[in-house]
């Protein structure tokens, strides 16, 4: 946009000048955002391009020596005053973007944050309860013992690891009746029953291995 002021010949700056660069902010903000403005006057005032500069104008551009110059600078200004403002335009969107982007990584890490609580929140429930379960099961003075389907051993509770003389990590691979020299399952099995039908089973039987009598049952988890 293109303001054309003139300039009385008098040393202070007239009030026609002063109320056409008091008008620039009403046509700045009566036109498109990226609308440029640049003052072309007769003569050049110290105070009125102050006040040209201060009110949003983006050259000045003081007429006077030869026509085909001046025109060819007021161009070039016109394009330059064009170009920045497009770049203004760019990197405003650019921080708008910037600034959405950031939002959206906030409410990403804020929700990230409320997931890990909550998963130490769970961590910490099921420590409790997995501490609660463990203390009931060496409670229990009978042997209480926990197998895959094929009869590798995952865990006993205190009094099993003891009537067999192992730890956690001595058993760990082994088959449960490779815990009391065998090599096959043995003929009279609970848990082989249980496997075979689904349903609990007990059995009683003596173990030579151990020298004692057992009551065994078998129940499916």
């Amino acid at each position: 946009f293109l303001k054309k002021v003139r300039s009385a010949d008098g040393a202070s700056p007239t009030e026609e000048e002063h109320q056409q660069v008091s008008a620039l902010p009403q046509l700045q903000h009566a036109t498109p955002g990226d609308t440029p403005f640049i003052l072309f006057t007769g003569r050049g005032r110290e105070e009125v391009v102050i006040e040209a500069i201060n009110s949003g104008v983006d050259f000045y551009i003081q007429k006077g020596g030869e026509p085909k110059s001046q025109f060819i600078e007021l161009g070039h200004k016109i394009r330059q005053a064009i170009q920045r403002r497009r770049a203004e335009e760019e990197l405003r969107a650019s921080n708008e973007q910037i600034a959405a982007a950031e939002e959206e990584l906030r409410a990403q890490l804020e929700e990230l944050v409320r997931n890990e609580r909550e998963i130490k929140k769970s961590r910490e429930e099921l420590l409790e309860k997995s501490t609660t379960l463990e203390a009931l099961l060496n409670a229990i003075p009978d042997v209480i013992g926990v197998q895959d389907p094929h009869h590798n051993m995952i865990r006993y509770n205190d009094a099993g690891y003891s009537l067999l003389g192992q730890t956690p990590q001595s058993i760990a691979g082994k088959k449960c009746y490779e815990l009391i020299g065998h090599d096959t399952p043995c003929a009279i099995c609970a848990t082989t029953e249980t496997y075979r039908t689904r349903k609990p089973a007990q059995v009683e039987k003596y173990v030579p291995e151990l020298g004692i009598w057992m009551d065994v049952r078998s129940y499916p988890v």
